[in-house]
């Protein structure tokens, strides 16, 4: 696929994409780009997004590299409430 797709949280965009697979409680994504400096390492890696947004990202010979929930990124957050400042 020579496009892109892109997935996005909370109107952020976390990854573009070129296949994606649905399997059972999650879906994952195939030659992910990330759009998070700080996952920027992890690019072109097949990604897991579960329903509840646990992320696994895999690597070669099928070893995790990295697994998170995406709130608990803080470039993320500081992201999210830079868009959404909290009222207080």
């Amino acid at each position: 696929m020579d496009e892109f797709a892109t997935m996005s949280f909370c109107g952020l965009e976390v990854f573009d994409f070129d296949t994606v697979d649905g399997i059972e409680g999650h879906f994952q994504y195939n030659n992910a780009k990330f759009h998070l400096q700080s996952l920027k390492e992890f690019d072109s890696a097949c990604v897991e997004v579960y329903e509840d947004w646990k992320v696994i990202i895999w690597g070669d010979e099928g070893v995790i590299q990295k697994e998170f929930y995406i709130m608990d990124i803080e470039e993320f957050r500081i992201n999210l409430y830079t868009k959404y400042p909290l009222k207080g």
